[in-house]
């Protein structure tokens, strides 16, 4: 049986803490750089959310107030939505309600249930129907593209605009699969998206940047992969599993959706440019290339991605 939504009050912030605990929160950067994601958060009107069903409980990040119309932005693998979305929640959230959830099996979202697909879109549309909005516009990047596509054909959603952003949902192959282990010297994507070590978490940083990332302290890098890697190996590698074995064309019956746009870094060196054809044609949306950018042009050029979906959202 599902349960009402958890919400913590907004009014906790930063200014509230101890010293003490400001002196605690000092000696592990890490912990601290959190401390201050969560402050802005609540800086920019969000409240920390905890949906609870009887499999497990889902996180997220919800802004109620704002006249434009409410997004909706899923995260990819390498993170939750904390860290994958702050950088651009600034100007965007600025008169804007927004839901930022955690995926099953990061940041704070767990669940009892099978690892799969149908699973993540489960567990965001209860979220959605909590919110009760009569539109909103949805964005997915990487694995989130897949499951806001699994949102959109196993559910009937009111969505005015869907944005993906380097992913291309079913429409790759075996030989594409193929192709991206070549690229990594790996024998299984497992091998990139889910760090077994500090220094996996340093290469999923190197993916969102093209040629290379900042380069991370190691003491930083093993306290961040104890915070926010250690958990749920298994589960994440058999999402991987399941992601690869539902290669099936989307049903021509999925919900209607007033505008696509498909959004993608040059140089991604999980999927490849070529690879944004086919979801393009689909739905018969045009593609908008980030130069010199990489898997995840949100983080390498902020700026420049929130000017773009900014333009697009407000000119439907």
């Amino acid at each position: 049986m599902e349960k009402s939504p958890v919400l913590i009050d907004r009014k906790h912030t930063v200014r509230s803490w101890s010293p003490i605990l400001l002196t605690l929160i000092a000696c592990d950067p890490v912990e601290g750089y959190h401390k201050h994601l969560h402050s802005q958060f609540l800086g920019w009107g969000f409240e920390r959310g905890y949906y609870d069903t009887e499999n497990g409980r889902v996180a997220y990040w919800v802004k109620r107030t704002g006249e434009q119309e409410p997004l909706v932005l899923l995260h990819g693998f390498g993170g939750n939505g904390t860290v994958t979305w702050y950088r651009i929640l600034g100007r965007l959230s600025k008169d804007r309600p927004m839901l930022i959830p955690d995926l099953l099996w990061f940041g704070e979202s767990h669940s009892m249930a099978a690892p799969t697909l149908s699973a993540q879109s489960d567990a965001v549309q209860s979220i959605l129907q909590q919110m009760a909005w009569e539109k909103y516009d949805l964005l997915g990047t990487s694995y989130g593209g897949f499951v806001a596509l699994a949102l959109v054909e196993r559910h009937s959603l009111p969505i005015d605009q869907l944005f993906l952003v380097d992913s291309p949902g079913p429409y790759f192959s075996s030989e594409d699969i193929e192709a991206l282990h070549q690229r990594f010297g790996v024998n299984n994507i497992h091998e990139i998206l889910v760090p077994q070590n500090p220094k996996g978490v340093q290469n999923l940083i190197d993916i969102c940047y093209y040629k290379k990332g900042p380069s991370v302290p190691m003491p930083i890098l093993a306290s961040e992969y104890k915070r926010s890697f250690a958990k749920y190996h298994n589960e994440k590698r058999m999402l991987l599993d399941d992601l690869i074995s539902r290669r099936m064309p989307l049903k021509s019956t999925m919900s209607p959706i007033e505008q696509v746009h498909v959004y993608w870094g040059e140089f991604d060196r999980i999927f490849p440019l070529s690879s944004s054809k086919a979801i393009a044609e689909r739905f018969q949306a045009d593609i908008t290339v980030f130069p010199n950018a990489a898997h995840a042009p949100y983080i390498q050029y902020p700026q420049r991605f929130v000017a773009h979906l900014m333009d697009d959202l407000n000119t439907e």
